[in-house]
């Protein structure tokens, strides 16, 4: 995209009159300006009803020069982290000091709001969050992890106090804890040996957040880097947690790591709360957390480090625990994952919907798992003694998979082993993309394994590579439905079931809609609506299925009142999508290359050669962006660490913008800027959101109006 060269900030002028601040009300005409709670700034795919901010909106003070003591309410509203004692320069320990001041914000100090100015805080002793606290960092302050202890967990943040020597912690009930703003650096980074952390060698994994038995706790649009084989954010028996517009960079693992330990680094952990998830802790109650959304968020490599394992979920459950439940991921981009985006046992009721996965092959990665990886996978920890609910009511759609390694599976949700106890059931897989450019694939697009009832696959559509779905030795209820295909090089759909034998394909290469049950291990159809233009049908489709005579299985064409549309192969016919020596271009019903924009579940750009462009692209004297889909966004996007919003007709957006019920400022390249601004002669600040802060003071000191304006 071109940039341009655009100053938009200058000095500012600011007068104070001794001690006191010099404020004058002045009235605007126009749009009046007013605070919410929380804004979804990223809602092009999902619309959910969103974890509420725990911290109240300031309240407004207008009126004539203020009286000391209404200055000195007004420096109640937020608190200096500074004042007491810290330093930021990267080399004194600020433990102590950001300690203090978290104490102090707790007991009302500040209005429980703490501010983080620009600067580096070197910490080296883990810092206690405590109920009723609102942190915010400025988006230069960097809050450095520097804890090398020994046989002690490496965590920047936990909510619980250490006893027994500083060895355990025992989390208390911790409520209404927010953060947002800033980096925390987990100093992971690893020596030239590659066995260890270069700046901590004492520590066996390095974190940021440790939430334990807590509830309603935000983290916002703050940037996690360089952890060393931990979890970024831990997360256990706690609710109503929300993390938004954040980024989580790097996972340093020593080379000598064996695949089944690397396989159980999740970035965000999901969990009950027990000993075994978090050993450092005394709690074992095995209390589910529940209502946990991960949204608008990015997960990627760093600068200094490889790629992350998995970016969130969690990889033990016990007949002591209660099931992780209302799980929401939404919305979220996950960047060449080493072994899964989201892999997760043991939850009931998680929605993943709206996320993007990319994974590259192995001469483009960093770190290279050789056993594979499933970008969504719902698998089954191992368990022959106790009789759980496996994964329950897990529903995975409008998600879009870049896959161009050979060996990668978009979703897998599985029962892995037959021997193990419990079930996974009310398992729904619809209307996600998959675009598999993998030369020689050798996994399916999509395997379903061992599920026991109410199995729901429809609206999907792939692209390339090499089966597309698999379903295995699952039973009651199944529904087949609307799948489209595009270029594989081996079956559309398969329902496999084992025998003593081995495994046998009972119907292969299917087209039609299906609504099945499974009846001792054996296939019945009840409805269907099979292509009867397919020659591949015929007598192999019904081989190995038993006759139900009360509704006639075997009737191949169409039956009233049943779904008429069908999985269709969509490569015999030059409709719709179609790759065209690695590019794509798309054909009308009557076979022509469609050129310009075009509305096809989304809008996309073809140019003048009828080629699906992506990126930046200067259409018509505006801007535009499309993803790696090609499909054209709107509302916010992050694209080399700037904000950008586009508006409903896709352009980008300068100048001030309304979202929700916050007002934000892009410049001419459209970039969302933070900190003071001047638009024309008036002076604002917006935080480090990007939102403009209204009827309060700004961290620097000074009085911004109902519209925002610096008086």
């Amino acid at each position: 995209m071109e940039k341009y060269i655009y100053n938009e900030t200058s000095s500012i002028r600011r007068l104070k009159i001794g001690t006191c601040l010099f404020l004058l009300a002045f009235s605007f005409v126009g749009t009046h300006l007013v605070l919410a709670e929380e804004v979804n700034p990223n809602a092009k795919l999902v619309t959910e009803e969103k974890i509420s901010s725990t911290v109240e909106a300031i309240q407004p003070v207008n009126g004539k020069i203020l009286s000391n003591t209404e200055i000195s309410q007004f420096a109640k509203d937020f608190i200096n982290v500074k004042e007491f004692g810290a330093v930021g320069d990267g080399i004194t320990d600020d433990q102590e000091a950001i300690q203090k001041a978290i104490d102090a914000a707790t007991q009302g100090l500040g209005g429980g709001k703490l501010y983080f100015p620009e600067g580096t805080y070197l910490v080296k002793k883990i810092i206690q969050l405590k109920s009723n606290i609102d942190i915010r960092l400025d988006d230069k302050a960097t809050i450095l992890n520097g804890i090398n202890f020994k046989d002690r967990p490496s965590i920047v943040f936990m909510t619980g106090p250490f006893i027994n020597g500083g060895d355990k912690i025992f989390w208390e009930p911790t409520e209404n804890i927010s953060f947002s703003g800033g980096t925390i650096d987990m100093n992971g980074v690893l020596n030239e040996e590659g066995s260890k952390p270069k700046n901590l060698p004492l520590i066996n994994s390095s974190g940021g957040f440790a939430i334990g038995n807590s509830t309603n706790v935000t983290i916002r649009n703050v940037t996690f880097k360089d952890s060393f084989q931990g979890h970024a954010i831990q997360i256990a028996g706690s609710k109503n947690v929300l993390v938004d517009q954040s980024r989580f960079l790097g996972q340093a693992l020593p080379k000598t790591i064996k695949d089944n330990a690397m396989i159980t680094k999740e970035s965000i952990q999901i969990e009950p709360m027990t000993r075994k998830g978090f050993p450092y802790a005394l709690n074992e109650t095995g209390v589910k957390s529940e209502n946990v959304t991960i949204q608008n968020s990015y997960f990627g490599k760093s600068e200094k480090s490889g790629e992350l394992v998995t970016a969130i979920g969690t990889h033990y459950q016990a007949i002591t625990t209660q099931n992780p439940s209302n799980i929401k991921i939404l919305n979220n981009h996950f960047d060449n994952m080493i072994y899964a985006g989201i892999r997760f046992t043991g939850f009931t009721d998680i929605l993943i919907k709206g996320n993007r996965f990319d994974k590259k092959n192995k001469e483009e990665s960093v770190i290279y798992r050789e056993n594979g990886a499933a970008l969504v996978n719902a698998f089954s920890y191992k368990n022959d003694k106790d009789i759980l609910d496996l994964n329950k009511k897990v529903d995975i759609t409008e998600n879009e998979f870049n896959i161009s390694d050979n060996n990668t599976i978009a979703i897998r949700v599985a029962k892995d082993n037959a021997e193990y106890l419990g079930k996974v059931t009310d398992i729904a897989v619809t209307k996600n993309i998959i675009k598999n450019t993998s030369e020689d694939s050798k996994q399916p697009n999509i395997e379903l394994l061992r599920i026991s009832n109410n199995l729901t696959v429809s609206d999907n559509q792939i692209f390339g590579g090499d089966k597309g779905i698999i379903i295995e030795d699952s039973t009651g209820q199944i529904m087949v439905l609307n799948n489209r295909f595009y270029n594989l090089k081996s079956d559309f759909i398969s329902f496999i079931k084992s025998t003593e034998n081995g495994k046998e394909s009972v119907i292969n290469d299917s087209i039609g809609d299906f609504n099945l049950v499974t009846e001792n291990g054996v296939y019945k159809i009840l409805k269907n609506t099979l292509s009867i233009s397919n020659e591949k049908l015929g007598n192999s489709i019904l081989d190995g299925l038993e006759k139900n005579e009360e509704i006639n299985t075997y009737e191949s064409k169409s039956i009233k009142n049943t779904v008429t549309n069908s999985n269709v192969v969509l490569d015999k016919v030059q409709v719709g999508w179609k790759q065209l020596e690695g590019k794509w271009y798309y054909f009308d019903t009557l076979g022509k290359i469609v050129k310009g924009w075009i509305q096809a579940d989304n809008w996309y750009y073809l140019d003048k050669n009828g080629v699906m462009q992506t990126g930046w692209q200067y259409i018509n004297d505006k801007w535009y962006y499309l993803n790696s889909s090609g499909a054209m966004e709107t509302a916010w996007l992050l694209d080399d660490s700037k904000w950008y919003f586009f508006d409903e007709t896709g352009a980008m957006s300068i100048g001030w913008v309304q979202v929700g019920k916050y007002w934000y400022y892009m410049n001419k390249s459209g970039e969302m800027l933070t900190g003071w601004q001047q638009v024309g002669s008036k002076w604002y600040y917006l935080n480090s959101l990007g939102e403009l802060i209204i009827n309060t003071i700004t961290p620097d000191g000074y009085y911004v109006n109902d519209n925002g304006e610096w008086i």
